[in-house]
């Protein structure tokens, strides 16, 4: 995709973003990012070694449950459209990554999260960004993610059923690993949505993948 179009497209998803809401934030990401990784069948966990990585994300305290990807939706529209396409090449390398949701705390009686939402990416990429812009102007924070062993799985069904998901997921990696995921205050969970709502109507269809620290 070249730069002029890239940049019709971005003034056309500007002009449905603001006509039709917030969830088409997820259109142009699924357009233009690459095909999703391929994983095992939903629920088989997988353990992996990961090298030091980036987070590229705005940070939100104690959201509730029910306004929690609405309002990702509406800070991250603002970050990429009016800073970050500034940075051509940066742009381009983010499109090839899913939104990412990165939890420090989750309080499940009053259902509220605190998180950040944005792109997990390698550590080299960050060297291409103006930061003192991106935090200053727009409170997005480029944060260390530790390397280490990391369960992931992937999750196939609606996002209502994500809390489930992350019970079993927990339970089966004590039952069949004997290992055990880190306390979500220190920021190693992660969830990555690889599904457009606008263009898959069908909940169940959804894929988003899990992933956390293991204690060591």
């Amino acid at each position: 995709m070249s730069k002029t179009t890239l940049t019709i497209f971005i003034a056309l998803f500007a002009i449905g973003t603001y006509l039709f809401g917030g969830t088409l934030f997820f259109t142009l990401f699924n357009l233009c990012k690459s095909k999703i990784p391929n994983q095992p069948e939903s629920g088989k966990i997988t353990i992996v070694n990961f090298p030091e990585r980036k987070f590229i994300g705005k940070y939100y305290e104690n959201v509730p449950k029910r306004n929690k990807m609405g309002k990702c939706a509406s800070d991250l529209y603002q970050f990429f459209f009016t800073k970050l396409f500034n940075n051509y090449s940066f742009f381009k390398v983010c499109l090839n990554y899913p939104l990412t949701s990165r939890y420090y705390a989750i309080n499940q009686m009053l259902e509220t999260f605190t998180f950040s939402c944005g792109f997990l990416v390698p550590s080299n990429i960050t060297t291409l960004i103006d930061k003192n812009t991106l935090q200053n102007e727009l409170g997005i924070k480029i944060e260390t993610v530790e390397g280490g062993e990391y369960a992931t799985t992937r999750f196939i069904g609606p996002y209502s059923k994500l809390s489930e998901a992350w019970s079993t997921f927990e339970n089966n990696l004590k039952d069949k690993f004997n290992k055990e995921m880190e306390d979500v205050s220190k920021g190693n969970v992660f969830e990555e949505y690889w599904t457009d709502p606008m263009t898959e109507k069908d909940e169940n269809k959804y894929i988003t993948d899990l992933s956390s620290k293991l204690n060591k």
